[in-house]
């Protein structure tokens, strides 16, 4: 069994731990909101489909950083190289998914959605009804019939090839169209939960260092200081079911479109923008709250040269998530509850066996 002084400072820790990745999901949840992350991640999936792959060098590293550089060059033209997948969203059947803002782009595309419009892409406006559409689709693909772009040489392959397997059944081919979409969407979960991931070891990174949240230098606080270490026991026990109930607004859900019906793969959390901003100023109000606590600031000397290693501690912690540390406090309070000395669980019984009046025997 832990010792009381250990096990308090446990709860500290993680429920520091707890208060940041929470407000790091929530100013996650407000960048992915400002940069569209979504709809991003979406339209770089199709991109990868739609379009041939870059050419890559012999250096991985250098790979890995152009790829981050052409990330960020997105943002501002997301269809810089890309004339295949421009003519894709220019389509109304995926246009008018969007919001009226210009620089909108649906968070979400059906399967169905994505087969059709790839169907009069390839078949092109001004269609003779009485030809083979199979063998219009066919041809305007082999002979790259396209006014304003070109399917590239390797996107091509894989759509021959598709028609092949169709055996010149036009609704065979768009069920294929539609597995090649499924399949890519069931990566593109994971893709957005590593961005997101990265996203916030960075943003904890930043959070360690602007409110000097030094984990190394936190144990050796609520270790020595017994009014620190009672302190934050306090806190942790008035706040984490409350925190709990924040987790669970943030938690994403998938989203179904009222007009199409379509439900988003990657999922979007019901709390609007302004429950947003004031549950960001309310955990801010608490990180503050802490930093009195146990002293915390540039400023003081209790915490030794080596900032950097405890940010990074902290930052890596951040990665794990606040469901993480929320379900590693509730577990540690209950151990705590039931650690406690004999006097402090049964004072109460204590005191109602004494108050019972004594029955005569015999």
């Amino acid at each position: 069994m832990f010792s009381n002084v250990a096990l308090d400072v446990v709860i500290g820790l993680v429920f520091i731990f707890l208060l940041y990745s929470l407000l790091a999901s929530v100013l996650q949840e407000i960048f992915a909101r400002i940069i569209n992350m979504r709809a991003r991640t979406l339209l770089n999936a199709l991109r990868r489909m739609l379009e041939d792959e870059k050419c890559k060098s012999e250096f991985p590293l250098v790979d890995f950083f152009s790829e981050r550089f052409r990330d960020f060059l997105y943002i501002f033209q997301p269809f810089k190289g890309s004339p295949f997948l421009k003519e894709f969203y220019k389509d109304p059947n995926i246009k008018y998914l969007s919001e009226f803002d210009v620089f909108s782009k649906p968070s979400y595309i059906s399967s169905e959605s994505f087969s059709k419009t790839l169907i009069h892409i390839f078949r092109k406006q001004g269609y003779n009804p009485s030809m083979n559409h199979f063998q219009e689709i066919r041809n305007n693909l082999a002979n790259d019939s396209f006014d304003g772009f070109k399917v590239g040489k390797e996107t091509k392959m894989v759509l021959m090839r598709m028609l092949e397997d169709a055996n010149q059944d036009v609704d065979r081919f768009k069920l294929e169209l539609e597995n090649w979409y499924n399949n890519t969407m069931d990566r593109v979960s994971g893709w957005y939960k590593r961005r997101t991931q990265f996203n916030l070891f960075i943003i904890g990174l930043i959070i360690a260092a602007t409110f000097n949240v030094d984990s190394i230098a936190i144990v050796k606080i609520l270790a020595k200081d017994e009014a620190a270490r009672l302190s934050m026991v306090q806190l942790a026990t008035s706040k984490y079911e409350t925190y709990g109930q924040y987790i669970n607004k943030l938690k994403g859900e998938a989203a179904i479109d009222p007009n199409t019906g379509d439900t988003s793969i990657i999922s979007i959390s019901p709390i609007n923008d302004k429950e947003l901003i004031k549950l960001d100023s309310i955990l801010i109000a608490d990180a503050k709250s802490v930093q009195s606590i146990l002293g915390l600031g540039h400023k003081t000397e209790n915490h030794g040269p080596n900032h950097f290693w405890g940010w990074l501690i902290t930052a890596l912690a951040i990665c794990l998530g606040a469901p993480f540390w929320f379900d590693l406090l509730n577990k540690i309070m209950l151990l705590r509850e039931t650690g406690k000395k004999p006097s402090e669980n049964t004072t109460k019984q204590e005191n109602k066996s004494t108050n019972k009046p004594i029955i005569p025997v015999g």
